[in-house]
């Protein structure tokens, strides 16, 4: 007995609800927590946003209730602080406690404190001062006595009071409604507590003035999630008319997670107690509220429905009693969804559905909105329910008109190919004289060439049935289906067989009478896989048996073609007829051996010691493809390139493509051979022929590989000026499209020249997503511009030019300005910008001009900039929201009290 009472913890209270302490637990735990008060009260900031949050986010979550209570303790301490101020210095009545209204700001070391505590000081006087209007900072370092300073907003400049206020923000606020930013969980400290099942610490946060839920907050969702059953009823009864605990948060509601859960234990009580919330405070029926509890509308996932997350079991049966007892809305529909098509095709509630369908005709022709997928009839044939059909077609035959949409061809195909004969007879008796009349796209679906045999063997007697006039067709569809089967047949033993050698247990003589008419995939035969898996052995009983050394594949590969080591060349030459000449066969692309052999990925020394083998044997290394390549335009390896150069193969030749060597192998970014061509070609003929052709493959190598040619281009600045030069004579709007890739990708070397050669470019060329070449240069990705930024600038772009998405370049940075704070550069490049004309006050297409969008992204030293330059903080976006509105809601109220002051001569 003692053994259990130890294992709980308190044996005799077993029966406490979770989550809350009984009295006679309480003395004892006081007891535990003190030390906890003192560390607590001793750490320097606890108010400092951490990854969870902050520290009582942290605790809560642990479930460590000493050390919840012991930074309790230290929050009351603190608004006590707040308190003794208001009703020292202000008269305050202490039973307000304004500073639970608000987001109290905290300010820690020495400095900062004496820098609050002087601005307080230094307020211009004004009439009488509006507390409700005042931003309260918590000194940690006391100031000449006082831990409290009051700033008032219409005392002082705005923007210098932004300036100490924006520097408090990482330090955390004292509030017991602040929510953690981060991985999105937002959560109060009240629904943190909610969702660990904590009822004592909500009753203890409550007491302390906590709001038990704030806008866009429900504490009732985190319960549901960790199916806190306790809280949950907790909540419902004991707070029941203190929050709307039906509203949803990121689309979902109680109910919702609950279904999600798939947990029914608890599921009719929520509902019920959602139902009476919304007949009590909104005025609805006991219909109506379900409809509004039932709907999930993601805007981000618009194709979801509440019951895209049911499994099947007792939570099916619990919503096929909820849809019929409270009526859902058959009707319901948003852009991807119609519910009732849902219900069909999850066979959910389909007595109900069937009912209102006999009552309403009309739903069997509702679509989504968006006008994609099928109707509800449509989705009743993909079901099966032909029964209920049948019985409408014969009383309401008019109803047969929302079959014959477009995604009709999609419920026949689906019918044919799952072998569905039932659906597809009950879609012909009705539906003929629709696909006849849209004949090619029937028989897009009946005669399409990718009908296998079997989908033949199970449909063909029935469309031939229907489809008397198309009876000749489907014969000849059916024979060449056969006919590929027997070629797919074969291709199948070729890969058994092929198997069978890799695992040594094939048997030449065994399989002999189908060694010379199986092929695999490509055509290739049993001799072609032997010499390509260079096995000798099996090379050689294939001979043994007959096997035609001169069968070729599709592509007329000889099995010379796939020879793999110089053992194996050495056997097909001896055993061939043809002797040495073999190694000049070619295949239907003109490939010879050589080609095919240094187009091989394998050893280096094996690679080497064929290809000499090969040139050995009189492989002529200038021979040209019907494309007009060499060897040396499919070689990967610099060993092989030296063996060729050393046998005078030709640098000076451009394939049918218009490539030389060189080119082909920038462009497939084979950065050794291409180090090795780059000078050698330089003085060829083509080289000045194709300059122009070069720099894009360079513009294109990736950046750790372009280092391997920056020193061979630094010792050559004569030649890669003429690349350049090539570029633009050859057309100044490549020139211009290849300098605006640079500036995209944040190529510097290549920008650096483009500038340094001063080309007549046109520095406003627009992409296909209408980015200009400084926008590019502003992505500040890996390689930071430094001064080309400027540089750029001098040459006059236009910085009112707007991307798809509505951004000037300056809207561009700023959207971005990560990229750019990393860099050093962020701040002196929007001054830069700013200088150079790009307009402060320019709005995107969402009405985010800079000032939004710094606000947005907690870039504050960057909204001081803008402020300081004129932009206008009384601009709202397409929904309203000046520029600091959009920022993290914690902030919102503080900055609000500064920018709507009287004294920010703002117009507001």
């Amino acid at each position: 007995m003692e053994q259990e009472e130890a294992s709980s913890g308190f044996g005799l209270f077993d029966d406490c609800p979770e989550g809350e302490l009984h009295p006679l637990q309480i003395d004892v735990f006081e007891d535990e927590t003190e030390a906890l008060d003192k560390q607590a009260r001793l750490e320097t900031n606890i108010y400092r946003p951490v990854k969870e949050g902050t520290e009582l986010h942290r605790a809560i979550r642990s479930g460590k209730q000493q050390r919840i209570d012991a930074l309790l303790n230290v929050y009351q301490l603190d608004f006590d602080k707040i308190r003794d101020y208001l009703v020292l210095k202000y008269q305050w009545d202490p039973d307000d406690r304004i500073w639970l209204r608000k987001i109290n700001l905290v300010a820690v070391d020495r400095d900062q404190c004496k820098s609050v505590k002087d601005f307080e000081r230094n307020r211009v006087a004004v009439g009488g001062l509006d507390l409700e209007r005042s931003i309260f900072v918590l000194l940690q370092t006391p100031v000449d006595g006082d831990e409290v300073a009051v700033l008032h907003p219409e005392c002082y400049d705005p923007l210098e009071q932004f300036r100490i206020i924006w520097k408090l923000f990482p330090n955390g606020y004292l509030s017991l409604n602040y929510c953690t930013e981060e991985h999105g969980r937002w959560e109060t400290f009240v629904e943190a507590a909610a969702g660990n099942g904590n009822n004592y610490t909500i009753n203890r946060l409550l007491s302390m003035g906590a709001q038990l839920c704030p806008p866009q907050h429900n504490p009732l969702l985190p319960a549901c999630s960790s199916l806190r059953k306790d809280t949950i009823r907790y909540l419902l009864e004991n707070h029941f008319d203190d929050f709307d605990f039906t509203q949803r948060k990121h689309y979902v509601n109680a109910f919702t997670i609950l279904a999600q859960k798939n947990d029914v234990s608890i599921l009719d009580y929520v509902l019920e107690k959602m139902i009476q919330y919304r007949q009590k405070y909104y005025e609805e029926s006991k219909s109506q509220a379900f409809n509004s509890i039932f709907r999930y509308e993601n805007d981000d996932c618009p194709s979801l429905t509440i019951l895209t997350y049911l499994r099947p079991g007792k939570i099916y049966q619990k919503f096929e009693e909820y849809i019929s007892k409270f009526e859902l809305d058959l009707s319901y529909q948003r852009e991807s969804v119609t519910i009732l098509a849902h219900l069909v095709r999850k066979k959910l509630a389909l007595e109900y559905c069937k009912t209102k369908i006999l009552k309403n005709p009309e739903l069997l022709g509702l679509k989504n909105l968006d006008g994609y997928g099928p109707t509800v009839l449509q989705e009743c044939i993909r079901s099966e329910e032909l029964d209920l059909l049948r019985d409408m077609y014969l009383l309401h035959p008019e109803v047969k008109q929302y079959f014959e949409f477009e995604y009709g061809f999609t419920v026949l195909r689906e019918a044919l190919d799952n072998h569905r004969h039932d659906r597809v007879r009950f879609i012909l008796e009705h539906h003929k004289d629709y696909f006849l009349n849209n004949r090619e796209r029937l028989e897009g679906i009946i005669l399409n060439r990718n009908n296998i045999e079997t989908f033949w063997e199970w449909n063909g007697a029935l469309l031939s049935e229907h489809f008397p006039e198309f009876k000749e067709q489907i014969e000849d569809a059916i024979e060449k289906a056969h006919e590929l089967q027997i070629s797919k047949d074969l291709e199948r033993e070729f890969k058994e067989i092929t198997e069978s050698i890799k695992i040594n247990r094939m048997n030449v003589s065994k399989f002999q009478h189908l060694l010379s008419s199986i092929r695999g995939p490509s055509g290739e035969t049993i001799m072609h896989f032997a010499v390509e898996n260079d096995n000798l052995k099996l090379f050689k009983e294939l001979l043994q048996a007959g096997c035609d050394l001169n069968a070729l594949d599709k592509q007329g590969n000889h099995p010379i073609h796939f020879v793999r080591s110089v053992d194996m060349l050495n056997l097909i030459i001896d055993c061939h007829p043809d002797g040495r000449s073999l190694v000049n066969r070619v295949n239907l692309d003109g490939c010879s051996v050589l080609h095919k052999v240094c187009y091989l990925y394998t050893n280096s020394s094996t690679l080497v010691e064929l290809v000499g083998a090969v040139i050995e044997y009189g492989a002529d290394v200038n021979h040209l493809t019907n494309s007009g390549e060499s060897a040396v335009f499919v070689t990967w390896s610099t060993p092989v390139l030296q063996m060729l150069l050393n046998h005078n193969i030709n640098l000076d030749i451009v394939n049918d493509a218009g490539e030389t060597a060189l080119l082909r192998s920038l462009r497939y970014q084979n950065t050794w051979v291409a180090r090795i061509l780059l000078p050698l070609c330089w003085e060829k003929p083509t080289f000045a022929e194709n300059a122009h052709k070069y720099l894009e493959p360079l513009l294109k190598i990736k950046r750790y590989a372009f280092n391997d040619y920056r020193a061979l281009l630094d010792d050559n600045p004569d030649k890669i000026k003429l690349i350049f030069d090539a570029v633009y004579k050859h057309s100044r709007a490549e020139a211009t499209r290849l300098f605006a890739f640079a500036c995209e990708r944040s190529r510097i070397y290549f920008i650096q020249k483009f500038l340094e050669y001063n080309y007549d470019l046109d520095y406003n060329y627009t992409d296909e997503y209408g980015y200009t070449p400084i926008m590019g240069l502003l992505n500040f990705d890996k390689e930071r511009p430094g001064d080309l930024i400027r540089q750029l600038l001098e040459k006059g772009v236009d910085l009112e030019i707007r991307n798809q998405w509505g951004k000037t370049p300056l809207l561009k940075l700023v959207s971005y300005f990560g990229s750019a704070r990393w860099s050093g550069e962020g701040i002196r490049v929007v001054q830069l910008l700013l200088e150079h004309g790009a307009q402060i006050n320019a709005a995107d297409d969402d009405g985010h001009t800079a000032l939004h969008l710094a606000f947005r992204r907690w870039e504050w030293d960057l909204v001081e900039l803008l402020i300081e330059n004129g932009a206008d903080v009384s601009l709202k976006d397409k929904d309203g929201k000046r520029p600091w509105e959009v920022g993290p809601y914690v902030n919102n109220e503080i900055l609000g009290m500064i920018w709507s002051s009287p004294r920010s001569d703002l117009g507001l």
